[in-house]
């Protein structure tokens, strides 16, 4: 049933609200306005969707990078250590590998300490470029305390932590209460590696060469 004012299936003009929208015409037109709205509505998106993408799209690829980086890094630690624990770059990371060195690690002195082998004292000499330089004296003042003397009259003291072997001869590893995490070692009397070694456990349980020793009684 149509509306009484129509003709034709036009309103007459006074009671048209637009003079080009008519019924014939509103559904198109709706249409039109509709695609309009959808096709503003996707432009207005496009930058997001396209960042989105990239973002996406980089986090992805950073994240399979540090995955093969990490790979290969064991890869490589676990080929250096074939004939046994080793320190490597990989063992300084948070996270721990079944073939990095500990602490634990250290190969256990071969024997007793004997009067023949036994260390009372020695010195040796560090460069100008070094904490106090000049001639530094170890004094064994208690049987597992060690004091050390420095060029200005300065001491410091060392306690027993172990004995271990390293390069296949016996000696002792100390260290400061104040600072547990740095060890040295010293050989016993008689051993050929005449060196005083240190490390830092934070760093690393691999042992680095300082200085010779002399003077060992």
């Amino acid at each position: 049933m149509t509306h009484p004012g129509l003709r034709n299936g036009l309103l007459p003009l006074k009671q048209r609200s637009k003079p080009w929208l008519t019924v014939s015409r509103w559904p198109a037109e709706c249409t039109r306005l509709q695609e309009l709205l959808f096709q503003t509505q996707e432009l207005h998106d496009m930058p997001k969707l396209k960042a989105h993408s990239t973002v996406a799209s980089l986090t992805s690829k950073i994240t399979a990078l540090t995955a093969l980086v990490v790979a290969l890094g064991a890869l490589i630690d676990a080929g250096i250590s074939i004939v046994g624990k080793v320190e490597t770059p990989m063992c300084r990371s948070r996270i721990s590998f079944p073939w990095c060195a500990t602490s634990s690690d250290d190969t256990p002195a071969r024997s007793q300490e004997t009067d023949a082998t036994r260390v009372h004292s020695f010195e040796f000499e560090t460069s100008a470029a070094e904490f106090k330089p000049g001639l530094r004296k170890w004094s064994r003042i208690a049987p597992d305390v060690w004091e050390q003397l420095y060029p200005d009259g300065s001491k410091t003291f060392n306690y027993k932590v172990k004995r271990i072997s390293l390069y296949d001869c016996d000696g002792t590893v100390v260290s400061p209460k104040e600072d547990p995490d740095f060890q040295s070692f010293f050989p016993d009397k008689g051993c050929e590696t005449k060196q005083f070694m240190f490390r830092r456990l934070s760093q690393g349980t691999a042992w680095h060469s300082y200085v010779p020793i002399e003077h060992v009684e």
